[in-house]
């Protein structure tokens, strides 16, 4: 199909001669927000990595916009990775590590009309106020926000001013996250995945590592489900995350409840052997 950007096949890993990832294909699409699910060990920041070129498969192909990543010399100007953690040897503010997403471009915070840009990108993730602090001095949960709005920063184009829809130095942008609501609160994770919702929308390809299913589910427009290492079921995401299919990967009864105002249903589960001691309380 000609909105996929990314795709891969026949990606395996092996380590201590086990295969721990056999990923026969994989697509995400321009415009779509797809978000990889499973349990612990199943292969998601290990499909992820290998996606962004931070780990080597054992086999199979990556394709950017239908083109080999191995034969592109410009992957950096069309693709972002946002990690679960990043250390940095140096102490920089977080103006200067959003800054380093323009690198690969050749702007400098020097260029006019620069650092307006990183503070306007800050103030859409909510860190507008500490734009002069050393990134050490965060909390996780910062730290992770300022790592998304760098890896935003790498993507949009030099005239976009944050205010109108998004603009992209590519025309197949992606962005690959690793679990980047792991470390936020309840609000600032719905914030964050909104402000992603709103890129795909302007025709950014999103792939996010998510372990928060319902998150996955009311954010999404696509899932892809793995169970040690391997696919279970890839698609719409209410299509993918069924309750009877995740009570099977997960070994764990789900249910799911209507809201008022919601769109699709909650998932909800009981804590296995836990029924009578709820009950009783």
């Amino acid at each position: 199909m000609s909105d996929i950007v990314l795709s891969a096949e026949g990606l395996t890993m092996v380590r201590g001669g086990r295969c721990i990832l056999d990923i026969p294909s994989f697509a995400a699409r321009k415009g779509r927000l797809t978000a990889l699910v499973g349990p612990n060990g199943a292969g998601k920041s290990t499909l992820l990595r290998i996606l962004a070129q931070v780990l080597p498969p054992d086999a199979g192909t990556l394709r950017l916009s239908g083109v080999d990543i191995r034969d592109s010399a410009r992957v950096a100007l069309t693709r972002a990775y946002m990690a679960q953690s990043t250390s940095l040897s140096v102490a920089l503010t977080v103006e200067e590590v959003v800054a380093l997403g323009r690198l690969p471009h050749g702007e400098s915070p020097q260029q006019p009309g620069f650092r307006q840009r990183v503070q306007a990108l800050l103030d859409q993730l909510e860190l507008g106020n500490l734009a002069g602090r050393l990134l050490p001095t965060l909390s996780g949960g910062e730290q992770q926000r300022v790592q998304l709005a760098r890896a935003l920063f790498q993507l949009c184009a030099a005239d976009f001013d944050h205010e109108s829809a998004p603009v992209f130095t590519s025309a197949t942008p992606v962005l690959l996250c690793d679990e980047p609501t792991s470390a936020l609160d309840v609000r600032h994770q719905h914030s964050v995945l909104g402000v992603l919702r709103r890129y795909a929308a302007s025709g950014l390809c999103v792939v996010v590592v998510v372990h928060d299913l319902n998150l996955a589910r009311h954010y999404a427009d696509d899932a892809l489900l793995l169970a040690e290492g391997r696919p279970v079921a890839a698609g719409a995401v209410a299509d993918v995350l069924t309750r009877t299919r995740l009570s099977d990967v997960y070994g764990t009864p789900f249910q799911e409840v209507a809201l008022p105002g919601t769109a699709r249903p909650f998932f909800i589960t009981e804590p296995v052997g836990a029924g009578e001691s709820l009950q009783e309380a």
